[in-house]
């Protein structure tokens, strides 16, 4: 089975959300592993909640400011949970 991770790293704000849990719905009747990797926590929930396999790094970050060091973290979360997924493809 071919292994798919999607990744969002911004903060998902307004409907874009129903935009990922409908593309999760489209996907998964494609006999595909997916997985998603997001930063946004109730995007996370939501995923769970519809049965996806989702895992959730950092805060929500609303002011959309950061420092680089905290950029920096982030990074290194989704580089080490993309070398654990080891997905075939990656979004």
């Amino acid at each position: 089975m071919l292994r798919v991770l999607l990744i969002s790293h911004g903060s998902i704000f307004g409907g874009a959300e129903k935009n990922f849990i409908k593309l999760f719905e489209l996907l998964k009747e494609e006999n595909l592993d997916i997985s998603f990797l997001v930063r946004n926590e109730m995007l996370h929930k939501k995923l769970l909640e519809k049965g996806a396999k989702s895992y959730y790094f950092g805060m929500n970050n609303i002011n959309r400011f950061e420092t680089f060091s905290q950029y920096k973290k982030n990074v290194e979360a989704i580089k080490h949970k993309v070398n654990e997924i080891n997905p075939d493809i990656l979004v």
